[in-house]
């Protein structure tokens, strides 16, 4: 595994969950002196045996191994969709004249539209 540069998501009670480019999360369970060490978020849920080492030497802070394969989804299409009903509900408010069954019409196809060609 090539390291990637460590991404901090804020969590509960201003914790940090740690996300990889794949979007997959992870949640900090030991620190060493140069090194922390997450396990994946969705450890209890799916029981996945994912973990994940950053190394706190680099700047910035990189994830220097994962160990495992997920075999779950991450939330990539979750957020990709998220964004594409975003940009919907901003059409939407700046073009009154269009019926919301039109815009969630449209909505429906461009999510359809998106996945089919591979852009997620």
């Amino acid at each position: 595994m090539e390291a990637q540069a460590a991404v901090y998501l804020t969590a509960k009670q201003n914790g940090k969950i740690l996300q990889d480019k794949s979007l997959f999360t992870y949640t900090k369970y030991k620190v060493r002196v140069s090194s922390v060490y997450y396990y994946c978020s969705k450890k209890t849920v799916y029981n996945c045996k994912v973990t994940a080492k950053v190394d706190l030497s680099m700047e910035p802070n990189m994830i220097t191994q994962i160990n495992g394969e997920h075999e779950h989804d991450s939330d990539l299409l979750k957020v990709q969709v998220k964004a594409l009903e975003k940009e919907a509900v901003e059409n939407a408010a700046n073009n009154v004249m269009v019926a919301p069954r039109t815009v969630l019409g449209n909505l429906s196809n461009n999510i359809v539209a998106t996945t089919s060609q591979g852009g997620f």
